[in-house]
């Protein structure tokens, strides 16, 4: 499966659970995401999530890879406006009507 297709998958194609126009809610995944609940996503988290969403035969090191690209004040953790931004990004790279 290539990254379209991945990206495809975690955003969902339609019948998602943010109750409306399908796709998935990304406050919803930002919770999953979130182990402890502190409003923070790590490291490890982020590559356990990816992988428990079926999107990790991309590989670990491309994951981690995207997860350092996504921390923009490099803290190790993903806050809520890090993972919204990255969250849009990866929308922002389907066709239009595919997210």
């Amino acid at each position: 499966m290539d990254l379209f297709n991945l990206g495809k998958s975690f955003l969902g194609s339609g019948g998602g659970s943010s109750g409306g126009g399908g796709g998935l809610n990304p406050f919803t995944v930002f919770k999953q995401f979130d182990r402890n609940g502190d409003g923070k996503i790590t490291e490890d988290d982020f590559v356990e999530a990816v992988a428990h969403l079926g999107l990790g035969s991309v590989g670990e090191h491309a994951v981690r890879a995207v997860f350092k690209q996504l921390d923009t004040n490099r803290n190790g953790k993903l806050d809520l406006s890090e993972a919204l931004a990255g969250f849009e990004h990866l929308k922002s790279l389907l066709p239009q009507g595919q997210a």
